[in-house]
């Protein structure tokens, strides 16, 4: 089962995506990739499947031969694994802290 297509045209060396039926869909950027596919920038954020955080399957499209322009042009960020690590700490530390409180003002 497909349930979507990367091509590229020949001519233009364009890359285009296209949705294959697909239960959930594809998204491109947030956006639903319409029934004649949409074509593929270095940088696009392409999901695939149900729309949640985070999302099932995402990738970052990277033209063949874009990679050093890409890396010299991205923005240091935090790996995706290591943003999630660092967010589900906070949360831990917020329930500690939401626990504690909450006994405090049992305890008055």
């Amino acid at each position: 089962r497909q349930h979507g297509r990367l091509t590229l045209s020949k001519p233009q060396q364009e890359w285009t995506i296209n949705d294959c039926g697909s239960l959930n869909g594809i998204t491109v950027n947030g956006e639903a990739v319409p029934a004649e596919g949409r074509k593929l920038r270095t940088g696009d954020i392409i999901n695939f499947g149900r729309r949640v955080s985070p999302p099932e399957f995402e990738f970052i499209f990277e033209a063949p031969g874009d990679a050093a322009a890409a890396t010299a042009a991205a923005p240091s960020s935090v790996p995706p694994d290591e943003d999630f690590r660092e967010q589900m700490q906070r949360i831990a530390e917020l329930e500690k802290e939401l626990k504690a409180e909450r006994e405090q003002n049992e305890a008055q």
